[in-house]
C-alpha cells in the first residue's frame, strides 16, 4: 500500500478502527519501520492496554524525566485497560492527576481495571487515588480488586456508582467485609458476572439475616427502575470446605438476581440434603449451560452435593475442573462424572479436567460413548505417578464412541490385561464371521497363557487406535500412558504402538485435520523415517508436535529433522509434560 493511501487509512478514524482488529503488534511495528512519522497516529493504539507487572517499579514515582512516564501521561485519554500485579500508588496518582506540571487530561476512558494484590504501604493514599479513578471512569465495565480496598468508605461509595459495571472479581474476604462488598455491587444494574470468595466459617449465624436483607434490597433496587434489568449470568462463589456453613450460595441461587449461564459449583452448608440441591438447580437455574467444579479434596459429602447439583441442571454444554477428584463410591449415581454422562449426554460439548487427580476409567468411557455433541475431551495430570486418570482398553471396548464431532482429545491409556469375555465383545463389535471366530478359538487352545494375553491386547490396541482414527474432525491429539499403581503395563509395552511395521499408526490415517500432536516418550521412541513420512503425507495440516521425554534424543534423530525440513514452520516443543 502506498504511503499516501496508508496515511488516509490511519487518519480516518472509522476506517482505521475497522482495520485495527486485524493488525498484530508486528504489523504496527512494520508500519513504524516504513514511516516513523506515523508514530503520533499509532502511539495511542499501543497505549490502549497498559500493564505494570513489576510491583516495585520506581519509574513513575521518580521526579526525574522518564520517557515511559512522559508517554503514559501523553496517552492517558486513550488508555482503555490497566493491569497491575500490586496496587501502585504512583501509577494511580498519574492516572488520576496526569502531570502536576502541565494541563494533561487524566485517564477517563477506562473500560477494564485489574489490581491483583493490595499494598499496605501508603494504603490510605492508594485508596483515595483509586476512589478518584473510579469516579472518573463511571463507564468501567470490568473490575478486579483486592478486598482490602472495600474497607475504605470512599472506594465503597465509588464502587456503588459504577452503573455500567458488568464484571466484578474480588479476592478472599471474610463475613463482614464481604457483605459490605455485596451491598455495594449487587444493586448495580449492569452487573452480569460476579466472582467473589466469601468465607463465613466463623460468622455463619451472625450474618445470615443480614445477607437475606442485602439480597432482598438489591433485588428491589435493581428491578424497581427496570423490570427487565440485566441479571447475573456468571457466578463464582465461596470456597468453604468440608461442611463449613455458608448460607450465601443458596440465598443467591434462589433470588431474582440470577439467570445463570455459567457457575462454579460452590460449597453448600449442611442444612440441606443433596435432593434439595437438585431441586434448587432445576427450579432456579434452568439456563445454566457451563459448569466449573473446584477441587473438593476427599470430602465425600461435597462430591455428593456436586453430583446432585449436576443432576438438577438441564442441558449442560460444558464441564471443567482443575485438580478434580471423583470419589470411590458404590453405585454409579453417586459419582460425579457418571452423573454428568447420564443426565447431559445429549448436550455436553466440552469435558476438560486439567491437573486431574482421579477420574474413573469407565466414567471416561461413558462420556465418549454417550455424548454425541462432544467437541473437547481433555483429561490430564501434572502428577501422573500419584493420579488415577487412565482409561483402560477393557472399558473402551465396552461401547462404541459416538463423539464424531471431537476436535480436541487427550487420553491416558492403560493396557490392562484383557479376558476372553472382553475379546468376545470385541469380535461382536467388529462383526467378525463365525468361521473366523472358530479359527481364533482353535488357535487359542494351543497358545500359552502369556501369548494369549498378548494377542488379546494386540487386538484391543488396534481397536483403540481405530476409534481414534475415525475422529475425522480431530485437530488436537494428546496421548499419554498410565504409570500409576493401577496398571501392570510398563512404558516399553507401548513403544511400538505408533509404528507402521509393528503397531497401529496406520489406523489413524483419517486424521486429515490434525494440527497438534502431543506424545508421551513411550509413543515416539520407536518411530522412524516411515512414520514421519506417513505424518507428512496423511496429516497435511500438522503444525506442532509436543514431545515428552529427552529433547536431545529428538534433536539427534535424522527422521525428525527430515520432517522439519519438509515443513519449515513445524513447531517442535520439548517441554510439554504428559
Amino acid at each position: 500500500m502506498p504511503k499516501s493511501a496508508a496515511r488516509v487509512v490511519f487518519a480516518t478514524p472509522k476506517l482505521f478502527l475497522s482495520l485495527l482488529p486485524h493488525l498484530t503488534p508486528h504489523d504496527l511495528a512494520q508500519c513504524l519501520r516504513v514511516c516513523k512519522g506515523w508514530l503520533h497516529l499509532l502511539e495511542p493504539i499501543l497505549w490502549m492496554d497498559f500493564c505494570l507487572e513489576e510491583p516495585h517499579d520506581e519509574t513513575l514515582s521518580d521526579t526525574r524525566p522518564s520517557p515511559m512516564k512522559d508517554a503514559l501521561i501523553r496517552n492517558l485519554p486513550y488508555i482503555r485497560t490497566v493491569k497491575c500485579s500490586v496496587a501502585n500508588v504512583a501509577l494511580l496518582q498519574v492516572l488520576t492527576n496526569g502531570s502536576s506540571t502541565d494541563s494533561s487530561t487524566p485517564c477517563t476512558q477506562l473500560k477494564r481495571l485489574e489490581i491483583k494484590e493490595f499494598n499496605n504501604t501508603l494504603a490510605d493514599l492508594t485508596s483515595r487515588y483509586l476512589a478518584t479513578l473510579l469516579d472518573l471512569n463511571r463507564c468501567l465495565t470490568q473490575l478486579e480488586l483486592p478486598i482490602e480496598f472495600t474497607h475504605a468508605k470512599a472506594v465503597s461509595a465509588s464502587l456503588s456508582k459504577l452503573e455500567s459495571l458488568q464484571r466484578l472479581t474480588a479476592g478472599h474476604c471474610w463475613g463482614g467485609e464481604g457483605i459490605v462488598l455485596l451491598e455495594n455491587c449487587l444493586p448495580l444494574p449492569s452487573l452480569t458476572q460476579l466472582f467473589i470468595d466469601l468465607d463465613m466459617r466463623w460468622s455463619y449465624y451472625e450474618h445470615r439475616i443480614t445477607l437475606e436483607t442485602v439480597i432482598e434490597e438489591a433485588s428491589i433496587a435493581r428491578f424497581s427502575r427496570d423490570s427487565n434489568a440485566a441479571r447475573i449470568k456468571s457466578l463464582q462463589l465461596p470456597s468453604n470446605r468440608n461442611g463449613d456453613g455458608n448460607p450465601l450460595p443458596l440465598l443467591l441461587l434462589k433470588s431474582e438476581l440470577l439467570d445463570l449461564e455459567f457457575c462454579e459449583i460452590p460449597w453448600f452448608d449442611r442444612e440441606h440434603e443433596p435432593d434439595d440441591l437438585s431441586e434448587v438447580a432445576r427450579e432456579h437455574c434452568p439456563n445454566l449451560k457451563h459448569l466449573t467444579c473446584p477441587s473438593f479434596k476427599d470430602h465425600e459429602d461435597d462430591g455428593n452435593d456436586v453430583a446432585a447439583f449436576i443432576k438438577g441442571c438441564s442441558g449442560l454444554r460444558s464441564f471443567d475442573s482443575d485438580r478434580f477428584s471423583d470419589h470411590d463410591q458404590e453405585g454409579d449415581a453417586r459419582r460425579i462424572i457418571w452423573t454428568l454422562a447420564a443426565h447431559h449426554s445429549d448436550t455436553l460439548e466440552v469435558f476438560e479436567l486439567t491437573d486431574c487427580h482421579q477420574v474413573f476409567s469407565h466414567d471416561q468411557q461413558a462420556i465418549l460413548s454417550r455424548c454425541k455433541q462432544l467437541k473437547r475431551f481433555w483429561v490430564m495430570s501434572s502428577t501422573p505417578y500419584d493420579s488415577n486418570i487412565g482409561i483402560t482398553y477393557t472399558d473402551i471396548l465396552r461401547g462404541k464412541w459416538v463423539c464424531m464431532e471431537l476436535t480436541k482429545l487427550s487420553l491416558t491409556l492403560n493396557r490392562q490385561p484383557l479376558d476372553d469375555d472382553t475379546f468376545g465383545e470385541l469380535e461382536d463389535e467388529e462383526g467378525d464371521q463365525e468361521e473366523e471366530g472358530a479359527e481364533e478359538g482353535e488357535s487359542a487352545e494351543s497358545e500359552s497363557e502369556e501369548d494369549c494375553e498378548l494377542r488379546l491386547i494386540s487386538i484391543a490396541a488396534k481397536s483403540v487406535y481405530t476409534r481414534i482414527g475415525r475422529l475425522q474432525k480431530l485437530e488436537v491429539l494428546a496421548l499419554s500412558i498410565d504409570i500409576s499403581q493401577d496398571t501392570a503395563a510398563e512404558e516399553k509395552d507401548y513403544a511400538w504402538d505408533l509404528t507402521l511395521s509393528n503397531g497401529w499408526l496406520g489406523e489413524m490415517a483419517g486424521l486429515k485435520n490434525l494440527k497438534t500432536l502431543m506424545l508421551h516418550a513411550a509413543f515416539w521412541s520407536k518411530m522412524g523415517q516411515a512414520e514421519v513420512e506417513f505424518m507428512h503425507e496423511r496429516w497435511p495440516l500438522l503444525s506442532a508436535i509436543y514431545f515428552n521425554g529427552n529433547a536431545l534424543t529428538v534433536q539427534a534423530q535424522p527422521h525428525w529433522q527430515w520432517l522439519r525440513s519438509q515443513r519449515p514452520h513445524l513447531l517442535y516443543n520439548y517441554q510439554f509434560m504428559l
